[in-house]
């Protein structure tokens, strides 16, 4: 009769068992995995955390439920609404983003990206509820490289934006 070592005996009787556990976890891991999900599942994670508004596009829904995500754990910092900002204004090919806070308490955003009136209005609405409420989210405007009225050397605009106050984005 040959003999079994216990070593051998657990790896016959466990393989198989440890396989299917680790492609059950796997599986697990998969249908929350963004990147992984389209369509309707896609759209139960949005429901899950909270996207009340779900565009047709996969990837435009990806950005919402990240962003959604964001806002829920939102602290209402300025870098984590301007992180929340960056991912909504990436999705619609912006690649300049900013966020000017204006007195006494607002903020105004702003990206070069297309964004329509109808997807602007839930985009401030997401970020109406990841900022303190006692700030007030402006709007949606086109990026623009001086601003109105920015201070720069030589002008006679007495606003200290030249020196990049009160202005956060992510190439300053």
């Amino acid at each position: 009769m040959a003999r079994i070592s216990i070593e051998e005996l657990i790896t016959v009787l466990y393989t198989n068992q440890h396989q299917d556990i680790e492609d059950a976890i796997q599986t697990f891991y998969d249908r929350w995995d963004l990147s992984k999900q389209t369509g309707e599942s896609l759209k139960d994670i949005g429901k899950i955390v909270g996207v009340t508004e779900f565009p047709e596009d996969d990837d435009e829904l990806r950005a919402f439920i990240t962003a959604q995500i964001g806002a829920n754990s939102s602290d209402g910092t300025f870098r984590s609404v301007y992180a929340i900002w960056k991912t909504m204004s990436e999705a619609y090919g912006g690649t300049k983003h900013r966020v000017r806070p204006y007195y006494p308490q607002e903020l105004r955003f702003e990206t070069d990206a297309t964004i329509s009136a109808s997807i602007a209005a839930i985009i401030v609405s997401l970020l109406e509820s990841a900022v303190s409420t006692e700030v007030n989210v402006a709007g949606i405007s086109p990026y623009t490289e001086s601003g109105d009225g920015v201070f720069k050397f030589g002008s006679t605009s007495p606003s200290t934006d030249g020196f990049g106050v009160g202005v956060f984005s992510d190439y300053l």
